[in-house]
């Protein structure tokens, strides 16, 4: 907790589970996580909406979502409690072992209650992929990791809790017939069943979606390690829209082994599969024997020339927070904490007149 009026901090994160006072609370992995909590703050004090990726009718559709609603409490009040890094305790009874921790849990420090969780991704536009395409074709490259999927899986898992025999009824005329989940050969044929599955699940619940990833963008100019005067954005994934982008890359699966997206797709499907017959999902045995020679260090990846498709909007081509407001986001000198890394490629890039000749 920091005094708002003249200690480091980011802007209306006045109680959590770091001590933004101090240095080591400003890591890079502290920071990717802290910073679009504080920017979310500043722009419900601002009255603007993050905007919502949500799916209907198995389409992207984009809505706004006030920051209070999102987080389920205002941002701003005394009582308003950020616990990063931490599980999230209402998945606790769904799950064998221990509930992996999530990026941030949001929490009533009046009544103790847990109220919310969110995975962030902090990302840049443009990436690699976009960075030489106009502003209107230029996106983000997005990582998910394997964590992020149970907590996928887990808030489907919680639609059915009181009723797994509705889940089961849809997953069980498919998944009944698999003898070895572990077989990528058996596995592969029956990947774009698992995909018509979820949509299933999606169609039928469409009204029980819910918000499960942050995902706020920072644009620079180019390549460059500038920031572009307009460089600040929030956008907000559902569950089922999130799901939407591995569906789509392995809804017609790929003629050599199972990708990255297919597996995660497999993955999802096993778990809800488990949950269905036993109530409970056993996501480290999923995640560690479905790897179909593939590492786990990732989930899947989208480049920005796919993730554009999703994100396409005037906030993607324009931000709408300003890079002078950085100032108000992070406050009282907490800049000076900061240690960014050191790339070379970075400092050449943008190093003013390296490369002009010397007469």
């Amino acid at each position: 907790m920091f005094d708002h009026l003249n200690q480091p901090g980011l802007f209306g994160i006045t109680n959590s589970n770091r001590d933004f006072t101090k240095k080591d609370a400003w890591g890079k992995n502290q920071f990717n996580n802290a910073f679009p909590i504080a920017l979310a703050c500043f722009m419900f004090s601002q009255n603007i909406k993050p905007i919502y990726i949500r799916l209907e009718k198995r389409n992207i559709e984009h809505n706004y979502f006030a920051v209070d609603q999102l987080f389920q409490i205002n941002p701003l009040e005394a009582q308003a409690f950020f616990a990063f890094e931490h599980s999230y305790h209402p998945y606790t009874e769904l799950i064998i072992g221990k509930t992996p921790a999530i990026d941030v849990v949001i929490s009533n420090l009046q009544n103790s209650q847990i109220i919310n969780a969110f995975e962030i991704k902090l990302t840049a536009i443009p990436d690699n992929t976009t960075a030489n395409l106009l502003d209107n074709l230029q996106g983000c490259e997005i990582v998910i990791r394997p964590d992020t999927i149970v907590y996928l899986a887990l808030s489907i898992a919680k639609v059915f809790q009181q009723n797994p025999l509705a889940l089961l009824d849809i997953l069980d005329p498919v998944c009944a017939r698999i003898g070895d989940w572990e077989d990528a050969t058996s596995i592969q044929p029956m990947i774009p069943l698992f995909c018509e599955l979820l949509y299933t699940i999606f169609d039928c619940y469409q009204a029980a979606q819910i918000p499960i990833l942050l995902q706020p963008i920072w644009k620079t100019q180019g390549k460059l390690s500038i920031l572009h005067e307009n460089c600040l954005d929030l956008f907000v994934w559902s569950n089922f829209a999130l799901a939407k982008v591995f569906l789509d890359a392995s809804i017609k699966p790929s003629e050599k082994s199972i990708t990255r997206p297919e597996r995660t797709t497999v993955w999802l499907i096993k778990m809800l599969y488990d949950f269905a017959q036993n109530g409970k999902i056993d996501y480290k045995r999923t995640l560690d024997r479905i790897t179909f020679n593939l590492k786990n260090d990732k989930a899947f990846a989208a480049s920005g020339m796919v993730t554009r498709k999703y994100m396409n909007s005037p906030e993607l081509q324009n931000p709408r927070i300003k890079r002078h407001s950085i100032k108000h986001i992070i406050i009282n000198g907490g800049q000076r904490y900061l240690s960014p890394e050191r790339r070379l490629d970075s400092a050449i890039v943008s190093t003013p007149g390296l490369f002009e000749e010397i007469l």
